[in-house]
């Protein structure tokens, strides 16, 4: 929003986040890997030759279904990304 021109805001203001999502960032916030993680993690990547860098496990289902659909030759079926970021913030919170 920081970036869209006065004349394209919305009529009704820049929209606020609900309780439960902004609970949701705040957790997540919380519980991230640090952006040294994140870093050695894809100098890593880059060293093994691995193109894809997640660094998170939390996702793979999506992940694979979506692979699957599109092997498939299937349209896409777009799970809750809030409850996807639900299981994560489950399975930082676990570690």
């Amino acid at each position: 929003e920081r970036c869209r021109p006065a004349e394209l805001m919305p009529a009704a203001g820049i929209a606020v986040e609900t309780a439960e999502l902004q609970a949701i960032a705040d957790e997540l916030y919380a519980h991230a890997i640090s952006p040294a993680e994140v870093a050695e993690q894809t100098f890593a990547a880059i060293r093994d030759d691995q193109f894809y860098v997640l660094s998170t496990s939390s996702y793979d289902e999506a992940v694979r279904d979506r692979a699957k659909a599109i092997l498939e030759r299937k349209n896409p079926q777009f799970g809750g990304l809030l409850e996807l970021v639900k299981r994560d913030i489950r399975q930082v919170a676990a570690r």
